[in-house]
């Protein structure tokens, strides 16, 4: 699930905590940890619902100003059904802290350097782990 930025710093606050969309088959599950740049959010209920019954209180909690606004946002197709998401914000993001965590054993380095090579095996493009952070870095910003 995708959200614009203002929309996660909302869920952050409290502010929002539901989701609409409307697909042909859920994307989530109720548990689903969702790594965003405010951090995890757990999904918790999933649930099909008619957007009749939905209300602007409901449209509120998902963060559009009514219902009225919803339906902008939603993909058309009379195939897609329009499901109800509660979201709340889990905690920090567990990557940050593995960022910051620069001390590695030389056992950590050499398993490090084993899985890049099983990645390098596996590819069908040949040996990539090290041609792509050489390709990131002669490109900022890109």
């Amino acid at each position: 699930m995708l959200f614009r930025h203002e929309v996660l710093t909302r869920i952050a606050s409290g502010e929002v905590d539901l989701a609409f969309r409307r697909r042909r088959t859920p994307a989530v599950r109720p548990g689903t940890g969702l790594r965003t740049e405010v951090g995890v959010l757990e999904v918790g209920t999933v649930e099909a619902v008619s957007p009749d019954d939905v209300g602007d209180r409901d449209a509120q909690h998902a963060g559009y100003p009514g219902r009225a606004e919803l339906p902008a946002d939603q993909r058309p197709g009379e195939d897609r059904q329009l499901y109800r998401i509660t979201l709340r914000l889990a905690g920090a993001d567990p990557r940050v802290g593995l960022r910051a965590d620069t001390d590695l054993s030389t056992a950590d380095l050499d398993e490090i350097v084993a899985g890049l090579r099983r990645l390098d095996a596996r590819s069908g493009r040949g040996p990539w782990t090290t041609a792509m952070p050489a390709l990131i870095d002669a490109n900022p910003a890109v």
